[in-house]
């Protein structure tokens, strides 16, 4: 075997196995938020899992109008597994209907409807995203009041499914890539936001927090900050 049948050998076999990774990543972040569920370390927020079980359905489709193949494989055990978790959330969940929920809400209904509007495959996936998108900004307030109360490595292994489903599209063809895409950027900045917000906690319990710690801080955080130093509450403070 030459390197030229080698290589279109590896063409034909990498998309199945980045779709087939990818679909693994997600069923993995999945799989370790459902634990922390059953320890009691995460709620569902209830909003934003029924929009993205909604928008994973819908991606499925999108995807597959565009001529997506292998890349349907992720999408699908995103899917399945997105739409697992906001049954879950139906139970259990949190976040009622707050301003900001319904400003999500609003937003996700926009993009669904203009998903239907528009035939171009490109536009309809782009509010697609926007979508999904309304279901990140509905559980900002959540981590960010409580960084422990969601599991960054879901979001973490989410944006790296998404970034192989982007490679198993095989194409350049921005209507296959730009929910890859957006799902790969969007749950890796979601991921490192959770991950930002326990480290600035975990500084406040320890002690002197820096000034770029303080600038992460709620305003509740940062009165608990001033107390720890000056030794309100039994903590002790500096000499």
């Amino acid at each position: 075997m030459d390197g030229g049948e080698l290589l279109g050998q590896l063409a034909r076999i990498a998309p199945w196995l980045a779709g087939a990774l990818a679909a693994a990543l997600s069923l993995l972040g999945s799989g370790l938020y459902l634990l922390d569920i059953r320890r009691g370390r995460t709620r569902p927020h209830l909003v934003s899992w029924v929009i993205w079980a909604v928008i994973a359905l819908i991606a499925v489709m999108a995807h597959r109008a565009s001529g997506g193949r292998w890349g349907l494989l992720a999408l699908g055990g995103q899917a399945v597994t997105t739409w697992l978790i906001a049954g879950i959330a139906l139970v259990i969940g949190v976040g009622g209907m707050s301003r900001t929920n319904l400003v999500a809400v609003a937003l996700a209904t926009s993009g669904i409807l203009g998903w239907q509007l528009f035939d171009d495959p490109v536009v309809a996936t782009a509010c697609v995203a926007a979508a999904d998108a309304a279901g990140l900004l509905a559980i900002v307030p959540k981590y960010w009041a409580d960084p422990h109360s969601e599991t960054p490595a879901t979001y973490a292994l989410a944006g790296a499914s998404g970034l192989l489903a982007g490679l198993a599209a095989f194409s350049w063809d921005v209507g296959l890539l730009l929910f890859p895409g957006y799902y790969c950027v969007a749950n890796a900045v979601t991921a490192s936001l959770i991950w930002l917000r326990r480290r600035a906690a975990r500084q406040v319990a320890d002690g002197p927090c820096s000034v770029q710690c303080l600038a992460q801080l709620t305003i509740r955080e940062r009165v608990a900050h001033a107390d720890l130093r000056a030794g309100v509450g039994g903590a002790a403070g500096p000499p």
